[in-house]
């Protein structure tokens, strides 16, 4: 199970340390300073998974504020996408991000808006690339949510942001 963060406003990213130092946190008072930061950067968490059982076991922790899954994810489960999919809706309250294969604009449109009939909380995850772009940018004006993924720096997340994308998925690689 991995749980990753989604900021809205598009935060940054960077070591530990420097982190801690940006948002002022100390071993004193870093659960209160975690709640500061969690409401002043409005940071999102999202469980990264399509596992129903882990998905209901860290839900009922109350910590998470969504879901973000994709194909891959899914197949892991031998279940069919829009089975696992339905699940997920049925016991997460806040967004749901799921991705869409196509790699062209054209497609990820059809597909996208497909998949946002599902539920008001799907949000469409879209790839950081050129044709995701122009997705993004056609999506937000029929008013369908999307979080932009793969981002692996800051000038994406800019790209992303000036696109109209509601989130950005960031990309942090952790051992093991």
């Amino acid at each position: 199970m991995k749980i990753i963060g989604v900021w809205d406003a598009f935060g940054e990213s960077g070591e530990y340390e420097e982190l801690l130092e940006k948002f002022g946190l100390t071993t004193g008072n870093i659960a209160t300073s975690a709640r500061e930061v969690l409401r002043r950067e409005k940071m999102k968490i999202f469980i990264d998974t399509a596992n129903i059982d882990e998905i209901k076991k860290v839900n009922d922790w109350g910590v998470i504020d969504g879901v973000t899954t994709n194909p891959t994810l899914v197949a892991k489960e031998h279940r069919g996408f829009n089975e696992v999919v339905r699940e997920i809706i049925s016991i997460i309250d806040g967004p749901i991000s799921l991705e869409i294969i196509s790699l062209q604009s054209d497609e990820m449109i059809k597909e996208a808006i497909e998949m946002s009939g599902w539920s008001k909380n799907v949000v469409i995850k879209i790839p950081m690339t050129p044709e995701g772009l122009k997705a993004v940018k056609i999506l937000n004006a029929k008013n369908i949510k999307t979080n932009v993924t793969l981002v692996f720096s800051v000038n994406q997340a800019i790209l992303a942001a000036k696109s109209r994308g509601n989130l950005c998925e960031p990309v942090y690689w952790t051992a093991g």
